[in-house]
């Protein structure tokens, strides 16, 4: 059947639906007497506008409900445009902010400490942490997926309060920074002193001076300092110390230091992390993964592998693994050893010409080259002085 022929029969069905009862009326009305037809008629009528009345009643409240569910669209709509522009308004003036607190964050330290407010100072990092987290989640939705959306709504609602939170605070911050910078710091004259003056240092005792003293390490200085702590200790123990991850960098495979001495051959992976710092199990594996291409690489050697650690922080799967590999006879182990800055750092070298040289960290091309070999005269100085005393001179390079 046509489209055509089926909406011809559809007409029809509905026509005879409609007229149906009409006729049947009109057969049976007759038969009845006047009165009694004209009630017939009345009912029948009543009857017939019952569910117009209720479709116009129900039309009604369709009508109601809509125009509520679009006045309240429209307050949503109307409150997140002024949200949005109180939102980017807040954003723009927080990372000016930001920017100064970061060039500054001595003073903020100094802010924490005088007026004992480390746990607030973890709740503004917590607040910033979830408020960036809902900043990249919803910055991906256009606005309707958002005012028409209760959930998404209030997260919308929570992370304009989170950015308001995060300037507010930074304002503090600001002013507390902007007055340390213009107040000047009270004059302060010290007592006289009977002692003799202090000499004066010389420039090369006062770049070891600096070196020792510094307080404030970017965490690749750490690893570095570390590394040659532990290079020092195998030097002085007569090993050749290759100091493959500082000459090396983030391409050093995961072995900070080649340790070897006549038929022994130690590969080392240094961490020095602070307590909290855990170490996991992808440091040990690759260290493992080491051990296996050492040896196939270093036949006639005897390999083995060593993992150093300024604390006792090794999650449980590294204890773990680093057990099983020992059980299974595999030469790997674990040596706990804090970072002792006293230790002697200044290298005195003999060259090949029977020349002396010292070496400074930091401040020498060559130190993490030079080897340090006891049995030939050559050993690690505490002081400039100790070096020059035994006839070194300083590095030209």
């Amino acid at each position: 059947m046509s489209e055509k022929h089926g909406m011809i029969l559809v007409v029809i069905i509905a026509v005879f639906t409609f007229s149906a009862p009409f006729l049947l009326f009109g057969l049976v009305l007759p038969l009845f007497d006047k009165e009694t037809g004209d009630n017939i008629v009345i009912g029948i009528a009543c009857l017939c506008s019952i569910p117009i009345l209720f479709r116009t009643i129900k039309e009604h409240i369709d009508n109601k409900n809509r125009k509520k569910e679009i006045e309240e669209q429209n307050k949503s709509k109307n409150k997140f445009n002024a949200l949005c522009q109180e939102f980017h308004k807040n954003k723009r003036e927080y990372d000016e902010l930001e920017k100064i607190i970061n060039s500054n964050f001595i003073f903020i330290y100094l802010y924490i400490i005088q007026n004992n407010c480390q746990q607030k100072y973890l709740e503004y990092k917590n607040i910033k942490n979830e408020t960036f987290i809902l900043f990249d989640k919803l910055k991906v939705l256009n606005s309707d997926q958002i005012y028409t959306n209760k959930d998404r709504f209030l997260e919308f609602e929570q992370m304009c309060n989170g950015i308001n939170k995060l300037k507010n605070i930074s304002i503090i911050l600001k002013d507390f920074i902007s007055k340390k910078q213009t107040t000047p710091e009270p004059t302060y004259t010290p007592p006289q002193s009977h002692e003799p003056p202090q000499p004066q240092l010389s420039r090369n005792e006062k770049l070891l001076k600096e070196y020792e003293e510094k307080q404030y390490l970017k965490a690749e200085e750490i690893g570095r300092r570390y590394e040659r702590y532990i290079g020092y200790l195998y030097e002085i123990d007569g090993y050749k110390v290759d100091y493959n991850g500082i000459k090396k960098g983030v391409k050093d495979g995961g072995v900070d230091l080649i340790c070897s001495k006549r038929k022994e051959l130690i590969i080392i992976q240094c961490k020095c992390r602070d307590e909290q710092g855990q170490i996991h199990e992808n440091t040990i594996l690759q260290l493992i993964a080491n051990l296996s291409k050492y040896k196939r690489k270093y036949p006639n050697k005897n390999v083995s592998a060593v993992l150093y650690t300024s604390h006792d922080n090794l999650d449980d799967e590294v204890k773990a693994t680093l057990a099983d590999e020992v059980a299974q006879g595999a030469l790997i182990h674990h040596i706990i050893k804090a970072y002792n800055n006293s230790y002697p750092k200044v290298k005195c070298n003999i060259s090949d010409n029977g020349e002396k040289i010292y070496h400074i960290p930091d401040h020498s091309a060559t130190y993490d080259r030079i080897q340090i070999e006891i049995n030939k005269g050559e050993f690690f100085a505490k002081t400039i002085k100790e070096a020059e005393s035994a006839g070194f001179r300083a590095s030209k390079a």
